[in-house]
Order: C-alpha cells, then structure tokens, then sequence
C-alpha cells in the first residue's frame, strides 16, 4: 500500500524521467490517495490505457488497410468489365452491391480470407501495410 502517493509518483517521474507516473497519480481521486493505494491497481490503470491505445491504433490501421483492398478489388473489377466490353455490368455495378457480389464471384475476386484474391497475390503494398 503506498500512503504517499504524490510524492511517490513525482519520485518516479523524477527518476525515470517518465512523466507518465504523474500523470497516473493525477487520475487517482484524492479519496483513494488518502485511503492508500495499491501499487497493482495504478498499474492495471497503466496496461488498460496501454492496451486502450494499442486498441485504437490497430483497429486504425486494419480500416486503412481494409480501404485499400477493397478500392483494389473494386478497380480490378471494372478494369475487367471495361476490358470485356460489358459497359452495362460496369455502370450497374457502381450502385447495386448485389449485382457488384456476383460480377466479384464471376470473376473470381474474393474477399481476404475466401482464398488468395485474384490480382492481390504480389500486392505487398495491400497486404503489408506499405
């Protein structure tokens, strides 16, 4: 139990040069720092923003990346249809998803997960976060 919570926090800011520490203990209620705290509960407060934040950047970068691929498959997709000459199924499929999931099966383009995605294979700058 630390009964002395600002000054060991301040202390360990001071020390480490990490200024997190007072941070933490500015997040702790005074009530609490009076009562004594627990050195275990500040760090569960610590790994929670860690994570918290680890969290956020990782959901960020899966929407970038998931942008990404599907711009791709979608431009594969009216690059064929264009190629084809089949200009009515290109026009449809910019407004009717459905239309645009068969014209995606026809011509094999799958989804990340369903199998390697056609075109994607050597798409390092997709996959890989680059």
């Amino acid at each position: 139990m630390i009964e002395h919570v600002d000054e060991v926090f301040k202390l360990m800011a001071a020390l480490t040069g990490d200024y997190r520490y007072e941070q933490a203990v500015n997040e702790i209620s005074d009530e609490k720092k009076k009562e004594g705290v627990v050195m275990c509960e500040v760090l569960d407060k610590l790994v929670a923003r860690g994570e918290a934040i680890g969290e956020a950047r990782g959901e960020a970068r899966g929407k970038a990346q998931g942008e990404a691929i599907g711009e791709a498959r979608l431009s594969e997709l009216l690059i064929k249809l264009q190629e084809a000459g089949r200009l009515d199924d290109l026009n449809k499929a910019l407004t009717d998803i459905e239309h645009r999931k068969k014209l995606y099966a026809e011509f094999g383009l799958k989804k990340k997960g369903e199998g390697v995605a056609y075109g994607y294979e050597n798409r390092k700058d997709v996959y890989r976060g680059k």
